[in-house]
């Protein structure tokens, strides 16, 4: 009996197979998902290679919903921090808090080529937030 080999598709191939670039997009969206590269990814056929992209797609939307709470808790906790700051030091705004704010979290210094993105991204608050606030 004459076994059948096995011939294992690469993410070349399957760019070639679908006439695309899906396995670029694999390769970037895989990364997007464990941090790094596929190393090596192959498949039997363009069906599992549908399966592995459709699981990709899947985790990264649970990621991004993860990322979105953990924003909403971030931004709570981010508002409670600066109205204390406006409470405790008498005559002071939001922009003066926000000074008051950066210098406890170190990042005071980095204001001035940043902006609020290095407050922001110390604090997992989503990008832009802070400058839509003001």
């Amino acid at each position: 009996m004459i076994e059948k080999e096995i011939v294992m598709l690469t993410l070349a191939d399957i760019n070639a197979a679908t006439n695309s670039k899906d396995g670029d997009i694999y390769s970037d969206l895989y990364k997007d998902v464990y941090g790094s590269r596929p190393r090596y990814a192959k498949f039997e056929s363009i069906e599992e290679f549908d399966e592995d992209f459709k699981f990709l797609v899947g985790r990264l939307n649970e990621q991004l919903e993860q990322e979105k709470e953990e924003q909403r808790q971030a931004i709570g906790q981010f508002e409670i921090r600066l109205n204390e700051i406006m409470f405790l030091v008498s005559n002071t705004d939001r922009v003066n808090a926000l000074r008051i704010l950066m210098d406890a979290e170190g990042v005071l210094e980095e204001h001035e080529f940043y902006g609020y993105e290095s407050l922001e991204w110390k604090l997992g608050l989503p990008f832009g937030y802070i400058n839509g606030t003001i």
